[in-house]
Formats: structure tokens, sequence, C-alpha cells
């Protein structure tokens, strides 16, 4: 059976924000099920472990070359582990490891373009997925889903100027 509780949003009353929430859960569980195959095949043919995986998300994600330390706590390693990890990274050209110019301590590491062509592969199978369950929906519920993405992302904005001590 499935572990996640399935939302039934009804169109005619009030949902609450748990209700949507767990809809949204069911929606994501789906479509990263379906969308798999693309991260698992990367992944493998990488010789990749979960924590590398989750590192190069990591990566993608920064906009500059990260510390090998700040890496590891994001990711949940110790700096040993994560170095070792990052050894597997530029093996495999996934990602560079430099000296900070700054501190020549501090080891930087950076994704490439080999690592972030594999993570756009994975999101736009991804996309794929969600347009595929978007263009099923009736032109109303479509503008009115939306409204709502726009909702999400001004407080995806908020949220993340607050957590970087931005307001």
């Amino acid at each position: 059976g499935n572990v996640f509780k399935m939302a039934r949003i009804s169109t005619a009353g009030a949902a609450t924000s748990a209700d949507v929430a767990d809809g949204f859960v069911e929606v994501f569980t789906h479509v990263m099920k379906r969308s798999s195959a693309p991260m698992v095949e990367f992944a493998e043919r990488h010789e990749l472990s979960f924590s590398q995986l989750k590192m190069i998300f990591v990566l993608a994600n920064a906009e500059v070359a990260m510390p090998i330390g700040h890496v590891a706590e994001t990711v949940g390693l110790s700096l040993p582990a994560a170095g070792r990890a990052v050894d597997g990274l530029v093996r495999q050209k996934l990602a560079t490891r430099t000296e900070d110019p700054d501190d020549r301590r501090v080891k930087l590491v950076q994704i490439t373009d080999k690592g972030t062509e594999g993570i756009q592969v994975i999101a736009e199978h991804r996309a794929a997925v969600l347009r595929e369950l978007l263009e099923g929906l009736p032109e109303d519920e479509l503008a009115a889903m939306a409204s709502a993405v726009a909702s999400l992302r001004k407080s995806v904005d908020q949220t993340t100027n607050r957590e970087e001590g931005r307001s």
C-alpha cells in the first residue's frame, strides 16, 4: 500500500492548508515515481552514491563554487566523507575542486557542464510528467492552477528571503 495519506480535496467545500499540502504530496510523489528513471540512470552511469547524487543537486542549485565543508553540512556528511564523495564527482567529471584564492586551506567545489547537463535531463523529464498531468485539465482549472502557482512562488520567495536574512 501507499504510505502517503491520499487527500481528496472537494471543490465544493473550503480546503484547509493541510488538505492542500496532502494533495501536493500525492501529486509530487506521483511525479517523482514517474520521473525517477533518468535520475537512476544518471546515478548508475556515473556510479554515484546517494550522498553524491544529493551533492550534485546541491551544486546544481549553487550560483558559485561552494566550500566542501558547506556542501558536507548541507548533505549531512562529515568533512572526510564529503571529501571522498567529491573525489568521485571529480573523477566522473561532474564537479571540479579548486583552492579558495582567499584561503588556500579551503577547497571549493563546483558543478561542471557535464554535471549540469545530467541534472537538466532529470529536471526536463520531471517537467514533462507535470505537463502531461496539466494537459488533461480544463482551461478554467488550468487558470486556477496558474494563479495558485504564482501565489506559491511568492511564498517561496518570502521564505527564502527570511532564511537568507533578507527582507
